[in-house]
């Protein structure tokens, strides 16, 4: 299961019933979201049968076993194989973020950069590669590609360097481009994901998607094929370039690639082609879900604010204050005590050009602290539930009205350290640092706003 590893120093401080509280709603919501247990629930093998959902496959009919992925949440997907199939897997490559506890034994674990893209993912990605051209009628491929595995599986288009293609990564992570809109130009420079892979795989290869769905809006059946499909286009790259103005900021051979591409260089639209086996594991709102109704349980009026969130996080943690006052001193839109839950996924807009550490959900949280300062009976935990908020090893903040008052008493300038996009440093100051490590799942970030408490919770806390 899944724990907050800092609780006892997140407690120490400030509200600690209610940060008790969101401390155990976001330990149900990030168990709800594990794909782990899923795996162990849809794939059977009962010697030579193996039972993937409804589909059946003969082992002894069928030829080899690989399992292929890369993202934030391939591990526990690809440890629930590792263990159900056993020596019955020929090989495989899973590509994944530090840190990442535990180990696979019937596949090769490496890692990857993100959000940037670094040289061992290119590595990585090549032996994927490799094993994929390796492919033959009747073998099965076990594709569990998932959030994160743009950057993680390096391996840029002929004419692209990997320097140009970090520099491009860089510029459209500081550029206020939403995850789907960055991915629209990282998916085009690529020579593996979206559907390129897909094409490598021998058309009479059986190919299983297991899926975990990250994308705000995106449809459920659109979620697990990520590997095989693609649902942008050059055109749409184009449009992102424009849009934030990056024609002449990003490296020529990425311009004159983009600019230039045409249906013969398209990612391919579908693999129709192709044995394809969709099974979605993990919905995006599960973890929302979960959060929502353990808060119900536990006694609180709870809202879902959205699950469509986007945008600048310190503009979202403001306006997250203000409807927690809403609540504090009208009982508006929700009457005390209530929790208020966001999903989605906002942004840091960095504009300087040597950005201190953080992340998103650090920066929400710090922010949220600065529009509740000095009030009682409210918290907000931030948090990206894969565990690594940003380039960091923290997964947000838990920040109340006593943070503003600490961080004076401590001298830590709380505007200053936002303005330089240095929340970590500030947040791990003030103990409101959360620490999950990774957590195996990765499906947007999760907001908590709890003000007041059940007074059946307070008379029977855990």
């Amino acid at each position: 299961m899944v724990q907050i590893r800092n609780k006892q120093e997140l407690l120490s401080h400030g509200e600690k019933e209610l940060r008790e509280d969101a401390i155990r709603i976001a330990h149900c919501a990030l168990e709800a979201a594990n794909p782990y247990n899923k795996v162990y629930e849809l794939v059977h093998l009962d010697g030579d049968i193996l039972q993937v959902g409804a589909d059946r496959f003969d082992l002894s009919a069928c030829g080899r076993i690989y399992v292929l992925g890369a993202g934030k949440a391939t591990f526990p997907m690809a440890k629930a194989l590792d263990e159900i199939l056993g020596e019955r897997i020929t090989d495989g490559v899973i590509i994944v973020k530090e840190p990442q506890d535990g180990e696979l034994h019937h596949m090769k674990l490496r890692y990857g950069g993100h959000p940037v893209p670094n040289e061992s993912g290119h590595a990585a990605t090549i032996e994927t590669m490799e094993i994929v051209r390796q492919t033959r009628e009747n073998d099965i491929v076990f594709s569990i590609t998932t959030g994160g595995s743009t950057a993680l599986m390096a391996y840029p288009v002929e004419g692209v360097s990997l320097e140009d293609k970090i520099k491009t990564g860089q510029l459209l992570l500081r550029s206020g481009a939403s995850m789907w809109e960055m991915n629209y130009v990282r998916s085009h420079l690529t020579q593996i994901k979206a559907g390129l892979m897909g094409r490598l795989i021998h058309p009479k290869a059986h190919i299983i998607n297991l899926g975990v769905a990250d994308g705000i809006g995106q449809a459920e059946e659109d979620c697990v094929d990520t590997t095989t499909a693609c649902f942008c286009s050059f055109d749409d790259a184009r449009n992102v370039l424009t849009k934030y103005d990056l024609w002449d900021k990003v490296p020529e051979s990425v311009a004159q690639y983009i600019r230039n591409g045409d249906e013969s260089k398209e990612i391919p639209r579908d693999l129709d082609d192709h044995l394809l086996y969709n099974h979605l594991l993990v919905g995006v709102n599960d973890a929302v879900e979960a959060a929502y109704a353990k808060a119900v349980e536990m006694g609180y009026n709870t809202m879902v604010l959205s699950t469509f969130i986007e945008g600048d996080s310190r503009q979202l943690g403001e306006f997250l204050g203000s409807m927690a006052l809403e609540v504090n001193h009208y009982d508006r839109p929700l009457k005390k005590p209530a929790c208020l839950i966001v999903g989605g996924e906002s942004m840091q807009l960095i504009n300087i050009d040597n950005p201190g550490k953080g992340g998103p959900s650090q920066q929400l949280a710090l922010s949220f602290a600065t529009k509740v300062k000095g009030e009682k009976n409210m918290v907000c935990m931030a948090l990206d539930t894969d565990g690594t908020d940003g380039p960091t090893d923290a997964a947000g903040g838990l920040t109340d009205g006593e943070t503003m008052l600490r961080a004076k008493e401590k001298n830590i300038d709380v505007y200053g350290a936002m303005d330089l996009f240095d929340d970590y440093h500030a947040l791990s100051e003030l103990k409101d640092l959360v620490i999950t490590g990774a957590t195996g799942t990765n499906v947007n970030d999760l907001r908590l706003v709890l003000i007041g408490r059940p007074k059946e919770t307070m008379e029977g806390r855990e």
